[in-house]
Parts: structure tokens; C-alpha cells; sequence
């Protein structure tokens, strides 16, 4: 049974936010598939949008990237949660965030709740 023209187009929009993604943290598509037991080759079909990643894959995207799921769903979708340059904000912090140390981010968390005045 031919796929939906509808899923082939989220699929593609779900590749191409996860190209964004490993792009932005400098990640090669080697990199992605090593943290997820798949081929680079496989990787790239998920970017093109000629392969969906399976749940437990999509799952294991989300460990390797710190995006969730939903996230890369919604922004697939064309419903982001937030304003575009928000977002891209938030990614950036979460990839300076996965090179910390653990007492740089807890030093990071103390200035950031200082800086919203939500206290420890």
C-alpha cells in the first residue's frame, strides 16, 4: 500500500528539522548513528525524509540530540511552541548546557534563577 502523501511530507519536515538539529551541534551523521545503532547511511535517509525513524529510533534521536520528541513533531508539523528565534535560543543553551560539567551547571542553574527571580 502506497504511504499517505501527507506522511511523506511530515517525514520530510521531521529529516530536515533533524538536520538542523545535529548541524547546529556539530554533530556529523556518523556521530548520530554510532549514538544510535544505525548506518550513516540510515541517517541520512531520515534527513531526506525517505525513512521514518521507528518509535524505540526516534527515541534514541531525542537521547542524541536533547530534543524531545515533541519538539521535533511540533516544529515538523509547522506548530512550534515557541517563536522561531526563541527556540533556536533554546537549542543553543541546550547544547552549551550538554558541555558543561556539572558544577558549571549548577552554577549556570543558581544565575539563571537569580536572573528570573525565582530563587533556589
Amino acid at each position: 500500500m502506497a504511504e499517505p502523501r501527507g506522511n511523506r511530507a511530515l517525514a520530510a519536515r521531521l529529516g530536515e528539522m533533524l538536520r538542523r538539529q545535529r548541524q547546529d551541534l556539530a554533530m556529523s551523521q556518523a556521530d548520530i548513528a554510532e549514538r544510535i545503532g544505525v548506518s550513516p547511511q540510515q541517517v541520512q535517509k531520515y534527513e531526506a525524509g525517505r525513512n521514518q525513524p521507528s518509535l524505540m529510533r526516534a527515541a534514541m534521536l531525542r537521547r542524541a540530540t536533547g530534543v524531545s520528541l515533541d519538539e521535533l513533531v511540533d516544529d515538523a508539523l509547522g506548530d512550534p511552541a515557541e517563536p522561531p528565534e526563541q527556540a533556536t535560543d533554546v537549542m543553543y543553551l541546550l547544547r552549551d548546557l550538554r558541555r558543561m560539567n556539572p558544577r558549571q551547571v549548577a552554577l549556570l542553574r543558581r544565575i539563571a534563577r537569580a536572573i528570573t527571580g525565582l530563587g533556589e
